[in-house]
């Protein structure tokens, strides 16, 4: 028979953080900030850090149990989406950004009745708008395994998004890198007399 120790107490299967499935959701703004990479230099570049919940459906307050059950010393809203300004440059990537920019404020109009952008990030607040999650590989970090994540890419109007017409974006996986040649050298290896093995 095993020996008992004190304190002893089950304990819940760690099973990590869940992810929200890929997918496109109705989602309520919660906060919305304004962050400045490089200020007053000439590649300055602004975003709008806009955060949110879902607010429908079987994954209805996904990010706040999130939020309540990580490790506090550590935890991080993760329902976000970036949003870069256009900076009005003219370049081909800065037209890229102006379109994405302007997507987004359209379906913020397309989902509240009677809003209109007037450049005042702080009116976000509070609205609701689709929201598109795609699934994104990741490579290792910290020690940690490659894998896959969900994160939101895009916004979208949410009489589409209840309509159906909005679909599920492809998912992101890493890019390849081309691997070197690998030379193995068979020379130095000794047959082993595996028959004592466990597990055989």
């Amino acid at each position: 028979m095993i020996k008992g120790y004190n304190g002893f107490k089950t304990q819940p299967m760690f099973t990590g953080r869940q992810k929200l499935p890929a997918g496109v959701y109705v989602a309520k703004v919660y906060d919305v900030e304004l962050q400045t990479y490089n200020a007053g230099k000439p590649d300055e570049s602004q975003q709008l850090i806009i955060s949110f919940d879902i607010f429908e459906g079987e994954h209805k307050g996904f990010f706040k149990k999130d939020w309540d059950t990580a490790d506090p010393a550590n935890r991080k809203w993760r329902g976000t989406y970036r949003l870069w300004i256009p900076k009005g440059d003219g370049s081909e990537a800065d037209k890229t950004t102006r379109r994405i920019f302007e997507q987004a404020m359209w379906a913020f109009e397309e989902s509240n009745a009677q809003f209109h952008w007037a450049w005042d990030e702080k009116q976000l607040k509070g609205l609701f708008v689709g929201v598109k999650f795609r699934n994104k590989e990741y490579d290792e970090f910290n020690g940690a395994p490659a894998g896959w994540t969900t994160e939101c890419c895009g916004l979208a109007d949410i009489p589409s998004v209840r309509a159906g017409k909005v679909r599920t974006p492809k998912d992101k996986p890493l890019e390849k890198k081309p691997v070197a040649a690998l030379v193995v050298d068979n020379t130095g290896f000794t047959d082993v007399d595996d028959s004592e093995l466990p597990f055989f």
